[in-house]
């Protein structure tokens, strides 16, 4: 886990959409995907709900403690 994780899947929270997150983040729609993908194969679940836009019950969790450790940091 890294500090950019946590910053991306809190902007991909805040925003919904992967568009509008990856536009928010200065990066690819494309590279916040694949970034996506690589985060669920590496916990071995979905984080993102790709048809309804918005974050699992995995997800939000993630980005509960995401919140809190770059709040300590």
């Amino acid at each position: 886990m890294d500090y950019k994780s946590l910053h991306y899947m809190l902007v991909l929270q805040e925003e919904g959409l992967l568009s509008l997150a990856a536009r928010r983040l200065g990066i690819s729609q494309s590279s916040l995907s694949l970034f996506l993908l690589r985060l669920e194969q590496q916990y071995q679940t979905p984080l993102y709900d790709r048809k309804k836009h918005c974050m699992t019950e995995a997800g939000r969790i993630y980005c509960e403690g995401a919140g809190k450790v770059l709040l300590l940091h």
